[in-house]
């Protein structure tokens, strides 16, 4: 219990350590940000390549954070840093705010300290059981505010499954209508699985509605030892979705 405990604070850390870091970042961009009109070249794992040029004449081309659709307009308005300019973001794309994380810690300390806390005194006030009467008409304040919390807890557990579910639904929907296109294999290789396995990878450069499109595909190990850089494979991508990709003959989703 001790050791999960442990890791637990230290996930919590690592979280609240990100947090701070992106303040600091948000801080930058207002304070030094300069704003510029981008290019749109590609999209690279759902998200925007963009190029443009700096107030001192350099040509920059870097992906920023933010979903990015073929339907989108191919020039967006970037903020950089002058010092870094391959730190941009999206300015109709500015992350979350770094205070979320810590405000729902906080809310979820405090509600749990407030429940203990209650429970721990009315254990050590003790004093005669109340009547049925009396549980009946006054339930205590701790028991009130279980359920709600509880039921919050539950739903946002569930969320994580729900969310893979529709995501998988919406891939496979997304190649109801597909368009099969060769692709160049930029790399392939192995890494290891979250319960100790092998998965491979294939990461393949295909072109879409003008724009090149670059994504990692998920395939066997024995199969990725089967690719190369610069070897040419048949891919399988949504006409609409050209993000939602496949080696031809394979699930979306492994």
């Amino acid at each position: 219990m001790a050791f999960l405990l442990g890791i637990v604070l230290v996930l919590l850390g690592v979280m609240l350590w990100e947090s701070f870091q992106e303040r600091d970042e948000q801080a930058a961009f207002t304070d030094r940000g300069v704003s510029t009109t981008a290019t749109v070249v590609g999209v690279v794992r759902g998200e925007a390549e963009l190029r443009f040029q700096t107030e001192e004449g350099g040509r920059v081309q870097v992906v920023v954070p933010g979903p990015y659709s073929h339907d989108d307009p191919r020039e967006l308005m970037v903020r950089y840093l002058p010092e870094d300019p391959e730190r941009a973001h999206r300015t109709d794309h500015p992350g979350t705010p770094w205070y979320l994380f810590p405000a729902v810690l906080a809310f979820l300390v405090v509600s749990g300290a407030g429940l203990g806390g209650y429970v721990l005194l009315r254990r050590l006030r003790g004093g005669p059981a109340p009547s049925s009467e009396a549980v009946r008409t006054r339930r205590p304040f701790g028991e009130r505010a279980f359920w709600p919390l509880f039921v919050l807890f539950v739903g946002a557990v569930l969320l994580i499954p729900v969310g893979f579910v529709t995501d998988m639904g919406l891939r496979y929907a997304a190649l109801m209508d597909s368009r099969v296109v060769e692709a160049t294999v930029l790399d392939a290789g192995r890494q290891g699985g979250s319960r100790g396995g092998c998965r491979g990878y294939v990461t393949v450069e295909y072109e879409s509605h003008g724009l090149r499109y670059e994504d990692r595909i998920r395939v066997s190990c024995r199969d990725a030892d089967g690719h190369r850089g610069q070897d040419t494979v048949a891919v399988e991508f949504g006409a609409d979705r050209p993000d939602v990709v496949r080696l031809v003959g394979e699930p979306p989703i492994r």
